[in-house]
């Protein structure tokens, strides 16, 4: 797998874990399906 690509991918799964533990403290969302969106898109093409 690409590199560049796989390392994305590490860092949104961090980032997704991050955000859940902030929504349980908080009770608000913050990673929302925009920025998820976002994040693949940048994936896909890595990997296209």
């Amino acid at each position: 797998m690409n590199e560049l690509a796989k390392k994305k991918i590490e860092i949104l799964l961090k980032d997704l874990e991050d955000m859940q533990k902030l929504e349980k403290e908080t009770g608000k969302q913050h990673f929302t399906l925009q920025l998820f969106a976002i994040r693949i898109k940048e994936i896909y093409k890595l990997l296209d």
